[in-house]
């Protein structure tokens, strides 16, 4: 992944894709970087490189997990200045989505401290609230069928 730089930027603020990316970079080179040092310590106390490889699977399918999630983190950030600006509560959305799926690799990792769940939480809340009056346009926008937006019909006065 991309340097993440020198701690969160804007503050931490979890509505900022700057930081999204930091957290998603700097947990993701972490964990390649323990999977290289594993590897490499296996095959340096003799295992053949199968056995060294087979003995770190586990974090090595949550190293590619994290990378995958990076970079769809990366094509929301990057789709945030080109896209239209109704679209970016929504790629924030999914992006504390993903955040919220790391968690446990960004703390284990410490690269962000406790706490980092209530704080995802509380920002999706607050993009939820921003969403809400535009819930039933935007499921319009996608023409899905009514029996998938029925449960927004709440959120418009008839």
């Amino acid at each position: 992944p991309p340097d993440p730089g020198a701690g969160p930027p804007d503050d931490g603020d979890l509505s900022s894709p700057r930081v999204w990316l930091f957290l998603a970079r700097d947990t993701e080179r972490r964990m390649r970087d323990r999977l290289a040092a594993r590897v490499a310590g296996a095959a340096a106390g003799g295992q053949d490189a199968f056995t060294a490889w087979n003995g770190n699977l586990a974090l090595a399918a949550r190293t590619a997990s994290a990378c995958a999630d990076r970079l769809v983190l990366e094509i929301c950030a990057a789709a945030l200045d080109t896209g239209p600006a109704e679209l970016r509560p929504v790629l924030g959305l999914h992006a504390l989505d993903l955040l919220e799926h790391r968690a446990a690799d960004m703390l284990n990792e410490g690269v962000a401290p406790p706490g980092i769940l209530d704080r995802i939480w509380a920002e999706r809340r607050r993009t939820c609230d921003e969403l809400a009056p535009r819930a039933a346009g935007l499921a319009a926008a996608f023409e899905l069928p009514p029996e998938v937006t029925a449960p927004t019909a709440f959120l418009h006065t008839p």
